[in-house]
């Protein structure tokens, strides 16, 4: 674990940038190196154990030993890199305190695994931005800066300010030319800028504290850090935030990397500081002290700036590690629906007025006339208690705590969950037009009473189904619905005729396009349904198809929980979805059974027979099958290098039937990096291993790029094609960065997972070769692998290899699922639960396509 000022200064190249590449962010091919070399990781072992040198650095640039800005602290370990990491060398480095211009860092430097220096200008600093805008139409404009005095400042505006820096090129050329003794017009600069920190999204939209917004900006990096931001706090962390967690209300030198909270001696819990920085331990503590600091701080001053929390959960080694950050708005300051330039004047008539009113807020230090405790009358009936909490509220009698606990110990008296039923109804039916003081007031009701016994929830079902029935101008109530049904009734069993009438009502929620997603989870999780496999099916393949991923995973997991084994099937169909989040993926298949010793499950998701996939044991059988096929002697090879061969191929893929799926074999070579001098191409030669041992090599040097466009068009993406790969991951990258067009794969099986499904982990290591040798009984002789492949012509052995590693690539997937289907040339649709788990998954990719369900189930609209 490193120290707090180490870990930040990681951090600050490390951190993924807050918007794409497309608007000259520094790109990874310069992080990347200077982080993975290992003498950069050697230099931050050595800070860690003596920061001595990084906090003397930080200390020149505080004032008067005050607390160090956030700004000023990023810069500093910007300029902590560029001056003292040993990985690079930088040259006449200058900061814009040093230089007559205004722009940031100017420097030369010679980047590792590179042999040209390089003229830099970095622009850098860091932010954090609130969205406020819609999902359907987000935009960069919608990105408002947390910081209450940087009023007007959106993302869009401060990409702008850097952009203009960065066009300053004229006086870093006149910079660089009179340092270097250089013609002025003869120096070229590469300008980036470095624009880390977070986008904190509504936590009133979110379901969770950790739940992740996946909408689309061109201009934001998909990548980018996410936390949530709340003006209601109270009531949006107690609905979103798990009861095992803790909370941290963190400094902003505390902002950048996560923080990780440890058990003193004394039996608290802390996040370290930092003494070489002046930055004590951060206590740590439950939620009720956050609130109430959190009061305490809004009530001290109408201008009181956010606080940025941290939600901390324990982990297995005792340790508290960071599981979600938010920032908690004034109230007082902050108008959402407003434009944000007329904030500050609205704001300080406002200040001024409540001012001279004497204002005072519900958190606000206690006045001495001012109420602690006060005691209901028992007799009140539901509608009266509800006026009465109405009451106190709106006159700011009690303080929030003081409420809650008055209202405990009158609930405790009433000591009936019908009761605390027909207040919440009460609530609901006779709501206020403030949506957020009726739910604050039935956070407040649940919050405030412990069911001690188990009675009927019949009166909740029905008012709950109502409301559903209702349609959507009455559906605003219903998440809080449900959340009150499970507080007051955990041992539930959700009735048929709710789960029937239920059922009839998700599917008119889900379609509205994504509005109305959550709510239709919570009843599914709620209700138990859909209770057909089939309709569950159809409820994921809406939900992926809004990309919504945070509710299908909600949903996959309430089906787990509800019907066990038999939705494993939905399970699977969620974990092997290669748009699906990786971290969600891992998530879900922690709860099932992997699909390698599970039962195989036919178009419908039901059973298909009772018989396992199961490791072969007989190589020599397995052999035969494929003998048998007539797939395993190469017939011709064709080397493709003109325009004229492409058509050829084209015309020959084409050909193929379009029912069923074909498998093709597809590897890439291009030049190793162990030659001096790299050829500038990502791909050198690209093969396609076709059935009946039909290859085509493919010499991407000598052919257009249009015509490769092409290639990469109709058969790399063709939907009657599965490819089939070893390692294929980089293959695909390398061809996607040669041929933009290239769009994502959801057809490529990686060779790798399919032999370790059917063998087991001991092949996990193996190389293609290997895998040839042992079940094709193909030697594959490698002492071409490593050849000049950007050499002109490919002599014979070259082509010769090429083509047989992409048709032992075909080969090998054939090998591993042929006991499995009926027929393999081609492959049935039927068979796709078999070759799923085996896909290659694209991460991160903006031209991501939504899987194809249709193995799972039969949908209609």
């Amino acid at each position: 674990m490193r120290i707090k000022a180490v870990a930040d200064l990681e951090w600050v190249l490390a951190s993924p940038q807050l918007i794409s590449t497309q608007l000259d962010v520094l790109p990874a091919s310069i992080s990347e190196p200077i982080l993975e070399d290992r003498k950069t990781q050697a230099w931050l072992d050595e800070l860690n154990a003596d920061p001595t040198p990084l906090h003397a650095f930080i200390a020149e640039r505080t004032e008067d030993n005050k607390p160090i800005a956030l700004g000023v602290y990023f810069a500093s370990l910007v300029e902590f890199w560029l001056r003292h990491c040993p990985a690079w060398h930088v040259e006449r480095f200058s900061s814009s305190d040093l230089q007559a211009s205004q722009l940031k860092y100017l420097f030369r430097t010679t980047i590792p695994n590179t042999l040209t220096p390089m003229n830099m200008h970095w622009e850098a600093t860091v932010k954090f931005f609130l969205f406020c805008g819609s999902q359907d139409e987000a935009k960069l404009d919608d990105f408002v800066h947390l910081g209450v005095t940087a009023t007007g400042d959106s993302l869009t505006k401060r990409i702008r300010k850097s952009q203009r820096k960065l066009e300053l090129s004229r006086q870093g050329r006149s910079w660089l030319a009179s340092h270097f003794e250089w013609a002025e017009d003869a120096t070229e600069i590469a300008s980036h800028m470095l624009l880390c920190g977070y986008l904190l999204y509504p936590l009133a939209d979110n379901r969770t504290t950790q739940a992740k917004y996946s909408f689309y900006v061109p201009e934001i990096n998909p990548n980018h850090l996410q936390g949530w931001w709340t003006l209601d706090f109270e009531t949006d962390i107690s609905r979103a935030s798990s009861p095992n967690s803790y909370f941290a209300i963190l400094p902003k030198q505390f902002w950048l990397t996560k923080v990780t909270g440890i058990i003193t001696s004394h039996g608290n819990i802390v996040i370290p500081g930092d003494a070489g920085l002046n930055l004590p331990p951060i206590q740590v503590t439950d939620r009720d002290t956050m609130f109430a600091a959190c009061r305490d701080h809004f009530a001290s001053y109408e201008m009181a700036k956010p606080l940025m929390v941290a939600e901390l959960q324990q982990a297995g080694d005792g340790k508290f590690i960071e599981v979600s950050r938010g920032a908690i708005v004034n109230p007082t300051l902050w108008q959402p629906t407003q434009r944000f330039s007329n904030l500050l004047n609205k704001s300080s008539r406002k200040s001024q007025k409540e001012s001279k009113n004497g204002m005072q807020s519900l958190g606000a230090p206690q006045s001495p006339g001012r109420s602690t405790f006060v005691d209901f009358e028992v007799a009140l009936s539901p509608c009266e208690l509800v006026e009465k909490l109405r009451e106190i509220l709106k006159k700011k009698q009690l303080g929030y705590t003081a409420l809650k606990k008055s209202l405990e110990g009158f609930l405790e008296k009433r000591d009936s969950t019908v009761y605390v039923v027909q207040v919440l109804l009460a609530l609901l039916d006779f709501a206020s037009t403030d949506m957020k003081d009726t739910f604050r007031l039935g956070q407040l009701v649940l919050d405030s009473y412990s069911p001690k016994s188990e009675e009927s929830s019949v009166i909740m079902d029905e008012h709950t189904i109502a409301r559903m029935e209702a349609g959507p101008d009455n559906w605003w109530a219903l998440r809080f619905q449900i959340k009150a049904l499970s507080k007051l009734f955990p041992k539930r069993i959700a009735p048929s005729w709710a789960q029937e009438k239920a059922e009839v009502a998700l599917w008119h929620m889900l379609s509205f396009n994504k509005r109305w997603n959550a709510t239709a989870v919570d009843v599914c999780e709620n209700y138990s349904v859909p209770r057909s496999e089939v309709d569950a099916h159809r409820v994921l393949q809406i939900l992926a198809s809004n990309r919504d991923y945070d509710n299908a995973e909600i949903f996959v997991v309430a089906q787990m929980s509800a019907y066990g084994n038999e939705r494993s099937s939905l399970a699977h169909t969620f974990i092997h979805n290669p748009s699906t989040p990786a971290r969600a993926s891992r998530r879900v298949a922690n709860l099932v059974v992997p699909l390698s010793s599970n039962i195989l499950f036919n178009l419908e998701g039901q059973p298909k027979s009772k018989t396992k996939l199961k490791s072969f044991t007989d190589i020599e059988d397995q052999r035969r099958r494929l003998h048998n096929i007539k797939c395993v002697e190469v017939t011709s090879v064709h080397v493709v290098d003109t325009k004229e061969g492409v058509e050829k191929m084209l015309s020959f893929a084409q050909s193929l039937s379009q029912g069923g799926r074909h498998v093709v074999g597809m590897d890439c070579e291009w030049r190793p990096t162990s030659f001096s001098q790299q050829d500038g191409r990502q791909v050198d030669v690209l093969q396609l291993a076709f059935a009946g041992g039909v290859i085509f090599v493919l010499d991407c040097a000598a052919l257009a790029d249009e015509h490769m466009e092409q290639v990469v068009a109709l058969v790399l993406n063709a939907k009657n094609i599965i490819l089939s790969g070893f390692s294929v991951a980089g293959d695909v990258q390398r061809l996607r960065a040669a041929y933009p067009s290239l769009g994502c794969l959801t057809n490529c099986v990686e060779v790798r997972r399919a032999a370790v499904a059917r063998v087991g982990s001991v092949v996990q290591t193996w190389g293609l070769a290997a895998l040839a040798s042992t079940y094709l009984g193909i030697e594959i002789a490698k002492d071409q692998q490593v050849s000049d492949w950007a050499h002109r012509p490919l002599s014979s052995e070259q082509v010769a290899y090429a083509a047989l590693d992409a048709h032992c690539a075909r080969l090998l997937f054939l090998f591993f699922v042929l006991d499995l289907v009926e027929s393999v040339e081609p492959l049935s649709d039927e068979a796709q639960h078999v070759w799923t788990p085996w896909l290659m998954r694209e991460r991160n990719c903006k031209c991501r396509r939504i899987f194809d369900f249709s193995h799972s189930s039969q949908v209609s609209s």
